[in-house]
């Protein structure tokens, strides 16, 4: 979670302390390193959102309960979970893609065993989030072992709402697929929807729909699950690969694991990860600075080793790739990305902001002793009062605020002032 606050700066002595010196906050590091600046940002426990696990009820019946036909298994079907998923789970995934693709709320399938309906059930609605209308949980009836078995789907919402729903969501993704243009690099995709769901979704726990597109795409308001899926949904649209990711993240105030969803993208053939709930300042709180930015990109194209220190842990229900190239990396790709820090190097870069009349800056370093020296210098000694001085002479103001999002675990800092 990023530290997003907001800091005034003075030249006159109100508001500074009593020798002179400039005041700012101190901020205690949530990682490893010397206390730096205190995490005024709202905890998050925030992400402990699923309220309403699905619920897959196995009834084993004495009496056949055939009256129907068995679906007939889809062909040709793909998919990061369905790839995944041994054989006899994937022609349950097929049969039922076949009833759900058609809307019906209860259907039968053939099964070697009534225990191979939840994992399947669970694979496609991780790879198709355009099934938004279904809460996850079913009932499956039938006798034990292999054969016919009868299934029904909870819905969220009244079949006859499917389509009006749809059409809505249709409408919003047009939104963003009506920006792409030929020629478009899948990376300019990425961005562009990760910037986009950020930009129209509010982080809102008890969101209705939470848990699909419903939410995010129609109502604005949603957590990770709806983020994600809705990120999912519109790269899927646009031609680009994209997978749901569940799993744990660690709570950085209580340190406790918290339920959490992210993405798995791949660009010119290179895998990376993307958090598009996290990277949207309205997570942390609840009540917005007017400084604050839209979007942050710190979230946008992580390695596995990013993932690794800021508390991910994927669910082991699936393998999901390692990847530890920067080749998407933002910063790298903005010129904002240093090996080493350089106090000269950072001054003048700040200095050269303020110049060309930039409202923010933004940095990553390679590691936590280079991150952990320029916050320091920055925040604790002169380098960041000096160069608003330079910003505040030049356009005749007496103070100056600025709002920092500095990610301890990522070795970002982004200024906005």
């Amino acid at each position: 979670m990023p530290l997003l606050l907001s800091t005034s700066l003075c030249l006159s002595t109100a508001g500074c302390s009593a020798d002179g010196a400039f005041a700012f906050l101190s901020k205690e590091s949530k990682e490893e390193g010397s206390p730096l600046l205190p995490d005024n940002s709202q905890s998050s426990s925030r992400e402990g959102e699923k309220t309403d696990p699905e619920e897959i009820v196995i009834i084993e019946e004495q009496q056949d309960p055939v009256e129907g036909t068995a679906e007939k298994g889809t062909e040709g079907l793909s998919g990061f979970h369905y790839d995944q998923i041994p054989e006899e789970e994937r022609k349950v995934y097929e049969q039922l893609y076949t009833g759900i693709s058609e809307r019906k709320s209860e259907f039968y399938i053939t099964a070697d065993s009534a225990e191979n309906v939840g994992p399947a059930l669970r694979a496609l609605l991780a790879d198709h989030p355009e099934f938004f209308w279904l809460t996850g949980s079913a009932s499956i009836y039938g006798f034990p072992g292999p054969g016919i078995k009868r299934i029904t789907l909870e819905f969220n919402i009244d079949p006859a709402d499917i389509d009006s729903q749809q059409a809505l969501i249709e409408a919003e993704a047009a939104g963003y697929l009506g920006q792409l243009y030929d020629g478009m690099s899948e990376y300019e995709k990425v961005r562009l929807a990760y910037e986009y769901v950020i930009r129209n979704t509010d982080y809102v726990m008890g969101a209705q729909q939470s848990q699909n597109i419903q939410s995010s795409m129609i109502y604005h308001e949603s957590v990770c699950a709806g983020y994600a899926r809705e990120f999912q949904y519109l790269l899927a649209n646009a031609g680009v690969f994209c997978a749901y990711i569940e799993g744990d993240i660690t709570d950085r105030t209580s340190g406790s694991m918290e339920a959490h969803a992210w993405n798995l993208v791949m660009i010119d053939g290179e895998y990376t990860y993307v958090d598009p709930t996290w990277g949207d300042p309205n997570y942390t709180s609840e009540e917005q600075n007017d400084m604050a930015p839209e979007v942050t990109y710190s979230y946008l194209c992580l390695t596995s080793d990013d993932l690794a220190r800021s508390g991910y842990q994927p669910t082991e229900e699936y393998t999901i790739p390692e990847t530890y190239s920067r080749t998407w990396d933002y910063y790298v790709l903005n010129g904002y990305y240093h090996e080493y820090y350089n106090y000269d190097e950072i001054y003048t870069m700040l200095i050269d902001a303020i110049n060309n009349g930039a409202d923010s800056v933004h940095m990553k370093f390679s590691d936590f002793d280079n991150y952990s020296a320029a916050k320091g210098d920055l925040y604790d000694g002169e380098l960041l009062s000096t160069a608003l001085q330079h910003k505040m002479s030049i356009e005749g103001k007496g103070t100056m605020s600025y709002y920092p999002v500095n990610e301890d675990a990522l070795y970002t800092i982004d200024i906005y002032w």
